[in-house]
């Protein structure tokens, strides 16, 4: 998990490159990593390791044959990370045969395809997870992360980091955000502007409780210049482009949301 933050962090500062889709034309180059999802140091709550993935999947074929064959098999404890890695076809074979597991041991039951509750993640690897749907064009598995996924709460430092646009093909920007709920910014022809701080505040992200809520935000031309904890630390978001240009009053509106007090 902490090479897919690292990588996801990455990406924060860059934007990603699809190939050519149905969803969208192909970019300059071609984004094809694949993150692996790597089990987080798991937690020890009441003497209890949380967060591991079910030993059986690494060898998950005779489970498979038993649900095909009908019949009953202990339910699956893997991570969402690795569950979301999972065709859709074992997907489909598993079921409802699935506990999804956290390192907090906060684990979520799926029934009848549904998640019981929502699963917390540390908002990088949610959007390795929304950028790799993006790139199998798996609509359902993008609908799945937004109706299941509940984002941790970071730090202002983090949120600053999150205050980043990214372009992505036209129709790819167009179904991310159909499907995270959020307003784009500029589009042309051939791309479409997302800020990553709108999809932060689309899967619940807040800020810590406690910590001091403000943070300004210069502005140039009526685009978001760059934002700047105590006017230290200050974080240029400039862009030449107008697809990735964040309006002033968008920004204000989406940290209102995640609980960060704005000022111009």
């Amino acid at each position: 998990m902490k090479k897919m933050i690292m990588l996801a962090a990455a990406m924060l500062a860059s934007s990603p490159a699809f190939a050519a889709d149905d969803w969208g034309s192909s970019s300059a180059t071609s984004w094809d990593a694949k993150p692996k999802q790597e089990a987080a140091a798991p937690a020890n709550v009441d003497g209890k390791q949380c967060g591991q993935d079910d030993a059986r999947l690494a060898n998950i074929v005779p489970v498979l044959k038993d649900l095909r064959a009908g019949k009953t098999v202990e339910p699956l404890k893997i991570t969402f990370g690795t569950y979301m890695d999972l065709t859709t076809k074992v997907r489909g074979i598993l079921g409802d045969n699935i506990v999804i597991v956290t390192p907090s041991c906060k684990d979520a039951v799926l029934f009848e395809g549904e998640l019981t509750s929502k699963v917390q993640l540390p908002f990088p690897e949610a959007l390795v997870l929304i950028n790799q749907s993006l790139q199998q064009r798996d609509s359902e598995k993008l609908k799945f992360i937004f109706k299941n996924v509940q984002a941790e709460s970071a730090s202002r430092q983090e949120i600053m980091s999150f205050t980043r646009a990214q372009t992505y093909p036209l129709e790819t920007g167009k179904v991310l955000a159909t499907v995270a709920n959020i307003k784009p910014l500029a589009n042309n022809d051939d791309e479409i502007g997302i800020a990553i701080i709108s999809l932060y505040a689309a899967l619940g992200g807040t800020l810590n409780k406690g910590e001091d809520n403000v943070i300004y935000i210069t502005v140039y031309n009526w685009g978001v210049s760059g934002v700047s904890v105590d006017n230290k630390d200050w974080l240029g978001v400039v862009h030449r482009s107008d697809t990735l240009n964040i309006h002033p009053i968008l920004l204000t509106n989406i940290y209102n949301t995640i609980g960060i007090r704005p000022i111009r």
